[in-house]
């Protein structure tokens, strides 16, 4: 009897043990520098654990390792979604501690924007206008055919604060071309429910028609779009600090030249883009399910945040921990930006009833590409609370205590 009740509790002492699923993954800054200094180029980095950041998916926070002199990083694993990158983490830094820049004067956050030329637009006013007064259907079709040419042409790819032939990048104008795709109408957002920028364009037009408050053959411009940081939060206690909120919001053109400091009229974004914008800003993880450069995204708003509040506590300082081979050193694999990309452009049509007569309303509408990803992230003592529940007290000591060694790279905990 004694023999089979030892047999019963080890098997539900062997179920308990693997039910029990770790928090979060930990990686060494310290190690993962050491081991970096070992590989010998760029390319070989990209095929090793170290530049997936050892599988972590999400980054969460920062420990101080002082028994260590170390800085760990910590995050989560989410199956199904992008591994971080570990030149993204050099770029944040090198970004941050004015490595690109050199000085304070020089110094410019990340920054993507898809920019048009100012003659195109005036172009494409011009074509809009012999549009309305085509007086035939073949001259219609000409007209049209040149502007689909028009709105075709390229626009300029502009990137400062970070280097063009990076993964971050990469990242940034991915994510803020598959948005403008996506606002148009070129591309499908995966989310039946989502409504395009052009389709509430389409909306309000088409009210406004019927309320012959609108022309016939009018020509949307439409509003310029920009990602920017929203509510950025962290919780910080003893040798830890945690993200607790990292916001990426979409704006339209009014909203991002007043958080710039920028004075606006008040009828700068129309109703559609306003709606756009929101809608766009609430539904970023959904999104982000089926298009993952909007989850990349939000990773580079993580990781860009996170930097810079251990660059304002001191963090390296206080651990006596030196980053000079990730600042200065390290060769990170090249990855290939364009210097521009074709423009985009909507013509859609819609059977309006006007007061008892049916009326074929065509919008031309265009998503001008000034606009695009302004990651500037100020961090002051304001965004920090404390940790009143000792929650993060308990995560640093469960992080510290799983270290299975001071060699080792990763660990879960």
């Amino acid at each position: 009897m004694k023999n089979i009740m030892i047999v019963i509790l080890s098997v539900i002492a062997f179920i308990l043990t693997e039910n029990m699923s770790s928090a979060g993954r930990a990686v060494s800054l310290g190690v993962l520098q050491e081991r970096l200094q070992g590989i010998s180029s760029g390319e070989s980095v990209r095929n090793s654990l170290i530049y997936n950041m050892c599988g972590i998916t999400r980054i969460d926070g920062y420990v101080i390792d002082k028994a260590n002199k170390d800085v760990i990083i910590f995050g989560e694993i989410e199956e199904g979604y992008p591994a971080l990158k570990l030149s993204d983490i050099v770029v944040a830094l090198r970004n941050i501690w004015m490595v690109y820049a050199g000085d304070a004067n020089s110094y410019h956050q990340p920054y993507l924007s898809i920019e048009p030329e100012v003659e195109n637009m005036k172009a494409l006013s011009d074509i809009g206008n012999r549009l309305d007064s085509s007086r035939n259907m073949e001259e219609l079709n000409k007209t049209r055919m040149e502007w689909k040419q028009r709105c075709g042409n390229p626009q300029n790819v502009v990137i400062k604060g970070i280097p063009r032939d990076s993964n971050f990048s990469s990242i940034l104008f991915r994510a803020d071309y598959t948005m403008k795709r996506i606002a148009i109408g070129d591309e499908s957002p995966g989310i039946s429910d989502f409504k395009s920028y052009s389709e509430l364009v389409l909306e309000g037009r088409v009210d406004a028609i019927k309320n012959q408050s609108v022309p016939q053959g009018e020509v949307s411009i439409g509003s310029r779009f920009w990602f920017y940081p929203g509510e950025i939060r962290f919780v910080t206690n003893t040798d830890i600090i945690k993200i607790d909120e990292c916001e990426v919001q979409l704006l339209t053109e009014k909203g991002y030249l007043k958080k710039e400091g920028f004075i606006t009229k008040a009828d700068e974004s129309d109703d559609a883009s306003t709606k756009f914008a929101s809608a766009f800003t609430d539904r970023l993880q959904d999104l982000g399910q089926e298009k993952k450069e909007f989850i990349e995204l939000e990773n580079l708003f993580n990781i860009f945040a996170l930097f810079k509040a251990i660059n304002f506590k001191g963090v390296f300082q206080e651990a006596g921990f030196s980053p000079d081979y990730l600042l200065h050193r390290f060769r990170m694999p090249s990855q290939s930006v364009p210097d521009s990309v074709r423009g985009i452009s909507s013509i859609v049509e819609e059977l309006v009833n006007k007061k008892g007569k049916d009326v074929v309303k065509t919008f031309r509408v265009v998503i001008p590409f000034c606009g695009g990803v302004n990651m500037n992230i100020q961090v002051s003592e304001d965004n920090f609370v404390p940790d009143t529940t000792g929650e993060l007290l308990r995560i640093k000591e469960a992080i510290l205590r799983a270290r299975p060694s001071p060699r080792a790279l990763y660990w879960d905990w």
